[in-house]
């Protein structure tokens, strides 16, 4: 009898063990998968195919980094916690993305000239206490200039890419955004400035959740048209001259307000012509 309940209490040890094996390797291995991932997406970087993939969802880490720097910024009384949290993002796009900065691969001239003017708008983000606001709105209107200058390189090289685009794109936003932070911290406009600094990156999270199989979003022309009008505004906000600048910046928050509703409305129904397909 006592050679049966040793017998039992083996097989019972013995599956236990089995179990316990069992469950410690799908949790190593699960653990390992996810590592291998984090691994090869920092050290191997991404082209192709795989590029048009990582680069949405870079975009969705990113509006959702930038609007907890935002909340972690307000709330703390940091403001330099944004533009760190930004720089750290974009780092990682950079870095990532190595392999596919322009179809020859080299970072080129366009790419470089949107990195000082991200460089020049992070900067000026840091250094602003101890700025002059004219000295805001003259610096900002040169960073501004260089906007159009990045694009007019990328053509007239034929290194227009998919990472520049998202990479100008989202300089752009990041641009808009520090310029309503500062002119709500300087008390030039209202909290309702930040709507127009904040858009960007709902549509951007918005859209991920509702279209999620759909290719990136176009930038459209009138959408240039407005964001260039609205940044005149806001940098004329930096000037002594609030009667005039006050309404431009009214008239250009709405336009842009506009704008990214007809993307969204847009978008949407683009995803359901293609559920219906």
């Amino acid at each position: 009898m006592s050679s049966i309940w040793a017998l039992r209490y083996r097989i019972r040890a013995a599956k236990g063990q089995g179990n316990g094996d069992k469950k410690q390797g799908g949790v190593f291995s699960l653990r390992s998968g996810i590592g291998t991932r984090i691994i090869r997406f920092i050290f191997q970087p991404v082209h192709g195919k795989e590029l048009r993939l990582v680069l949405p969802r870079w975009s969705l880490i990113h509006s959702v980094l930038i609007l907890s720097a935002v909340v972690t910024a307000w709330f703390a009384g940091r403001f330099w916690v944004l533009p760190f949290a930004a720089s750290f993002s974009f780092a990682g796009l950079v870095f990532c993305t190595r392999s596919s900065w322009t179809p020859a691969g080299a970072f080129g001239w366009a790419n470089t000239v949107t990195a000082f003017r991200l460089l020049g708008i992070t900067a000026l983000s840091l250094h602003y206490p101890f700025l002059e606001p004219a000295y805001v709105a003259w610096v900002g209107l040169v960073l501004l200039m260089m906007d159009g200058l990045d694009g007019w390189l990328a053509r007239r090289s034929n290194q227009a890419s998919e990472f520049g685009e998202y990479f100008d794109k989202e300089t752009d936003a990041f641009f808009l955004l520090v310029l309503c932070m500062l002119a709500l911290l300087g008390h030039r406009l209202g909290y309702w400035v930040l709507v127009l600094g904040l858009l960007r990156y709902v549509f951007v999270i918005l859209l991920c959740f509702l279209r999620p199989n759909l290719p990136q979003e176009k930038r459209s022309t009138r959408a240039r048209i407005i964001y260039g009008f609205i940044m005149g505004a806001i940098l004329v906000s930096f000037l002594p001259y609030p009667d005039f600048y006050r309404p431009l910046v009214v008239i250009g928050t709405v336009g842009l307000v506009l704008s990214f509703t007809t993307d969204f409305l847009f978008s949407l129904s683009q995803n359901s012509e293609l559920r219906a397909k």
